[in-house]
């Protein structure tokens, strides 16, 4: 490097004069107060072992320069544009990270809660994980898979076969109201299976009833049931039972040599005609009978007078669904009571008939004994 011109030349064996030296001495000062350093006439560079400690006031830094470093330690504040990056880096994890917009192209793995507060749309297949535990059936739930453990939890279905209960919740969209639609079974390996709808306010603990889904075991219908094409319906007792709020009524084989029909009423009613390819019977063995009694001769004499007591009329139905045809027998208003139902309002046809029997036997009772005294007189 060329050496520098001096401030002031003089020749060798030249004299200094006082004004010269105080001008050099100036000039050396104000060059030490303005050198920067920048490698040039103004001071060579300093090596960076050759800075003091805490020499450089960060404060100083240039806001317009841009500044590289390798690695940055901050031991108080870092703000950028007035927001303290430190802090919100460390109130990440309780703020899980929120986030607008953007793509996750790659595996994303949160290890505990994740909340969406708009719509959260997977395309491809999505593992859920386990459901969430709950203590009250009746308190508003978000869509999701839920599980409660206890049979005293409120609300919970009516399978006590089991504490644990599995429940599948689906949630309108309003959440100012609880409308949801509820599926539950217990933990037991068996086919019961309920479900539910709620449609109320959000402060209303009122905890609906559970229906019972149609499976192979037990099942307690209620409302109308409807039944399309065929159906086969299988019971332990080889007996299908229809209970209303006034009695039951079963229809099954109960035995290998018939079919059944019982009921706790007082008969069957068939508002149509019935008709039977074999004909209807009636039990008639002493089996089945008590109080047994034969007719004597004079209650023979005393039906066929019943009998010809009887009034016989014609009649047609008022319903129009029996028809228009003009029908001819008893009416039970007017007939005897032998010959009706134990209600009084239809005739009991056994009875009607038999009663028709003796009445023909006293008859021809009758007719015997006229023709006897023919035979007399004929003589």
């Amino acid at each position: 490097m060329a050496r520098p011109e001096p401030y002031i030349r003089r020749d060798p064996g030249d004299v200094i004069r006082s004004g010269d030296w105080n001008e050099l001495q100036v000039q050396i000062l104000e060059k030490q107060l303005t050198h920067r350093h920048t490698g040039k006439a103004d001071g060579l560079k300093i090596p960076r072992e050759g800075i003091e400690d805490k020499a450089i006031d960060g404060g100083l830094i240039d806001p317009e320069a841009n500044v590289t470093v390798k690695a940055l330690s901050v031991n108080g504040a870092l703000k950028v544009n007035g927001a303290d990056i430190v802090k919100r880096i460390d109130t990440i994890d309780a703020s899980k990270a929120d986030r607008t917009g953007g793509n996750i192209t790659g595996p994303l793995h949160i290890s505990k809660s994740l909340t969406v507060d708009e719509n959260f749309e997977v395309k491809g297949t999505a593992t859920l994980g386990y459901a969430n535990h709950i203590s009250d059936f009746r308190k508003p739930m978000v869509s999701g898979m839920y599980q409660s453990s206890g049979h005293d939890i409120p609300g919970r279905i009516p399978d006590g076969t089991h504490p644990w209960v599995h429940l599948i919740n689906v949630r309108h969209s309003n959440p100012n109201n609880l409308h949801e639609l509820q599926i539950a079974s217990a933990y037991s390996e068996n086919d019961r299976l309920f479900f539910r709808k709620l449609g109320r306010d959000l402060d209303n603990t009122h905890s609906p009833t559970w229906h019972e889904v149609a499976t192979r075991g037990g099942n307690t219908f209620r409302g109308p049931q409807v039944i399309y094409r065929n159906n086969t319906i299988n019971d332990d007792d080889n007996a299908f039972k229809i209970q209303t709020q006034h009695g039951y009524a079963t229809f099954g084989s109960l035995n290998s040599g018939w079919f059944h029909m019982h009921t706790d009423r007082p008969g069957f009613y068939f508002s149509k005609p019935a008709h039977a390819s074999g004909g209807f019977h009636t039990y008639s063995t002493k089996k089945v009978k008590k109080d047994i009694a034969f007719i004597d001769d004079e209650e023979e004499r005393d039906f066929l007078n019943l009998l010809a007591d009887t009034k016989i009329a014609k009649f047609r139905y008022r319903d129009s669904a029996l028809g228009d045809k003009l029908h001819i027998g008893v009416i039970a208003e007017e007939a005897p009571t032998q010959m009706l139902s134990e209600q009084g309002d239809s005739v009991n046809l056994y009875d009607y008939i038999s009663i028709g029997l003796v009445a023909i036997k006293a008859l021809k009772r009758r007719v015997d004994e006229l023709q006897a005294r023919m035979d007399v007189v004929s003589i």
